[in-house]
């Protein structure tokens, strides 16, 4: 008994119960952790717990950044592109401008170099190269996928601190049809009133696929704006978008936040050799006060620190740049530019501080910043900005005419664009050029679907003349004709088909596109050198047919002497032109005939040299479809019929049709002019109708009264004659 109840006291001690507890849980404490740490309870690598966009996401915005997130601290030296890689459909591995590792949200931050493609998908591929902290790789490759949007916007969608006088871009995955961008199709208007904002103009940029809107006005601070494009925007093929696509953004709420600036400046600072004909410019970040620019805030001094007086100061509203011309520049001088404080935004507020900066002259009128990048770095600017780019490409105007205009507008290159885009005239014709500031110039190209401003070269290294594209995409340009005939060609939207040039007469005798066509603006219709020939002058055509040919047409026929005849058809004799949308009733008004209604300059070929074989030719002009009644009696129209009318020239085809007889059985084949009236020829005494007196009669040199239906009444010409 005692001994029993021993044991039992010592086993009860409470003493002892403790001990057993901290026992136990101790060993409970080391099974939980080592379970922990095994395979089965514990993921011994990073894993991503998310990434944006998200994988299979659709509708991503081009511009947009990619984010992965891990579910522990990385090494952030792993996170390279070696190890993080970006891919388009095709499998081109996209550059990458950076990869920030934001340690707090165990976040890599991926920035590609450049917008990505619209309708295109991606592929990401994070590798086991990735490492966490403690430097364990990931056990396997993560891959994801996402496919941007048909369409982006600047500013995007949500986008805050907008400024209020950006432009509006839209871009599109496609090529879009020009003229279906228009304020009922694209419009800006305030959330809360609904009250459209008036635009100032509505651009296409046919290279990049982007439609720019520009508000006539400044947008108000702190308000949000919606921006729609209707169904009514249609694509090149002239589909319409499939919806209404719609954003919205909000401006800055403080001008001070948006307080005036000079963004790029012509020269730029530094710049030297700069062209004595150079104008001095500075664009600003904001619409200015153009009244505020002027000869004692816009100033120019030379080495010596004397003011250089300003033979115009200037404020363009749409590219917001002031231009100072300055009276004279000397040759090999330095001189500096300030903007002072007095100069103000639209909204009144000045340039926080003044603006300086210096460029010394060389000793020619111009200097060119295409070419030579590596040792002319400083020519990149002369229209790219990096920062502040109003338009895509980083150009620093808002449209590629307006870049182009910074040089080409005769200050700064001997090629004035500008003014040759802004002739006016009856005749003027131009090559329809986007933005030129000309509303009678339709907007279908732009200057670089012709030229490349940084220069194709050839295959030995040489840049191609004025900077022509090589447009096949190789190293070889299109020369010549065969430039011209890439767009006019069986594509040609307009009808302007002149593919059989290569073949016509005038191409073999070494007359190209030049020869008889300018390239941007002409005072004279389809782009043509020279005006129309006249009695007195030698130009369209005469000019190689007058007698005069060059040295490589020496063959050219000469036809002046044939317009000189006393009957003639009236081509030098009445002033004019047709015009592309010329109807009956222009002709019956101003009835002429130019060259080309006879003749074709691109497809005139040895043996076939007319628009239209044998009389077709004549009746082309000569029937009374383009003229009213048959001529019988009325003594003031031209006295011919088509076949279908009893006229004297009623050929086969008709029950009492004339067989074998054509317009040359009388009259010369070579109808430019001739001595007898009617240019009736002679006829030969095997021709069935040489018994016939009366036209005998008008042969030898009848001068009175037109060929009238009761006149003929001789042997085959009587009331009843075959």
């Amino acid at each position: 008994m005692k001994a029993n109840k021993g044991k039992n006291k010592v086993e009860n001690n409470p003493k002892n119960l403790r001990l057993n507890f901290c026992f136990t849980l101790v060993v409970t404490l080391i099974i939980i952790l080592f379970c922990l740490h095994s395979p089965a309870y514990a993921t011994e690598t990073a894993t991503v717990i998310s990434t944006l966009p998200a994988s299979g996401q659709q509708q991503v915005d081009p511009e947009s950044v990619i984010k992965v997130t891990f579910d522990r601290a990385m090494n952030s030296a792993t996170l390279t592109p070696a190890n993080i890689v970006l891919k388009d459909s095709t499998q081109q591995t996209v550059s990458l401008l950076s990869i920030y590792y934001d340690p707090t949200n165990n976040t890599a931050v991926i920035t590609p170099a450049g917008t990505l493609k619209l309708s295109t998908d991606y592929h990401v591929v994070i590798t086991t190269g990735v490492q966490d902290s403690s430097n364990t790789p990931l056990a396997q490759d993560y891959n994801w996928s996402f496919r941007t949007a048909a369409i982006s916007t600047h500013p995007a969608s949500g986008q805050t601190q907008v400024d209020p006088e950006s432009a509006i871009f839209v871009s599109f995955d496609q090529a879009m049809n020009p003229s279906t961008f228009t304020p009922a199709t694209c419009s800006i208007k305030e959330d809360s009133t609904q009250q459209i904002v008036s635009l100032l103009s509505i651009h296409y940029d046919a290279t990049n696929y982007t439609a720019v809107l520009i508000p006539a006005a400044p947008l108000k601070l702190s308000t949000n704006y919606q921006a729609v494009v209707t169904t009514g925007v249609q694509y090149s093929n002239n589909t319409p978008l499939v919806q209404d696509y719609t954003w919205s953004f909000q401006t800055a709420d403080s001008p001070q936040s948006l307080a005036p600036s000079v963004v790029v400046t012509t020269p730029l600072p530094g710049d030297s050799l700069v062209g004595l004909s150079k104008p001095i410019q500075a664009s600003f970040n904001r619409g200015m006060d153009a009244i505020t620019i002027n000869d004692s805030t816009f100033l120019l001094k030379d080495s010596a620190g004397e003011l250089v007086a300003a033979q115009s100061i200037t404020y363009d509203l749409l590219t917001r740049t002031a231009t100072f011309i300055p009276t004279s520049l000397e040759p090999n001088q330095t001189y500096q530019v300030t903007i002072t404080t007095d100069v103000k935004d639209s909204i009144g507020e000045p340039l926080a501080q003044e603006f300086k900066w210096s460029f010394t002259t060389g000793s020619t009128p111009y200097s060119s910043p295409h070419g030579n990048y590596l040792s002319n770095s400083a020519a990149c600017k002369s229209c790219h900005q990096t920062h502040t780019a109003q338009g895509k490409g980083l150009l620093n105007k808002s449209t590629q005419t307006q870049v182009c205009y910074t040089c080409h507008d005769g200050s700064g290159s001997s090629t004035n664009l500008k003014e040759m885009m802004n002739q006016t005239g009856t005749d003027q014709s131009y090559h329809p050029i986007m933005d030129t500031g000309n509303p009678n110039v339709t907007s279908k190209l732009e200057c670089t679907d012709c030229h490349n401003p940084h220069g194709d070269k050839d295959g030995q290294g040489q840049y191609y003349p004025n900077l022509l594209r090589a447009t096949d995409g190789t190293t070889t340009a299109y020369q010549g004709v065969d430039f011209c005939i890439v767009c006019h060609s069986s594509n040609d939207p307009m009808g302007w088909n002149k593919s059989a040039y290569k073949s016509s007469t005038h191409y073999n005798k070494g007359m190209d596109c030049n020869s008889c066509h300018t390239s941007h603006s002409s005072p004279n219709p389809r782009l043509k050198t020279q005006s129309e020939d006249t009695p007195t002058a030698d130009n369209e055509c005469l000019s190689c047919h007058g007698g005069n040919p060059p040295a490589n047409y020496q063959s050219a026929l000469n036809v002046k002497n044939d317009f000189s005849q006393t009957y003639r058809h009236p081509t030098l004799d009445i002033t004019g032109v047709h015009k592309d949308t010329e109807t009956s009733t222009d002709l019956m008004s101003n009835r002429h005939a130019e060259c080309v209604d006879c003749h074709d300059p691109h497809a005139l070929e040895q043996g076939n040299i007319t628009v239209r074989p044998g009389d077709a030719l004549c009746f082309k002009c000569h029937t009374s479809s383009q003229y009213g009644t048959p001529d019988q009696t009325d003594n003031t129209t031209s006295g011919f019929s088509n076949v279908l009318q009893p006229n004297l020239h009623n050929f086969s085809g008709s029950p009492t049709g004339h067989l074998g007889i054509s317009c040359s059985s009388c009259h010369v084949s070579v109808s430019h002019g001739y001595f007898r009236k009617g240019m009736v020829g002679a006829i030969a005494d095997n021709d069935p109708l040489a018994s016939a007196s009366q036209i005998l009669a008008i042969n030898s040199g009848a001068t009175t009264g037109m060929w009238e239906y009761s006149s003929c009444t001789t042997n085959c010409h009587t009331a009843g004659g075959a």
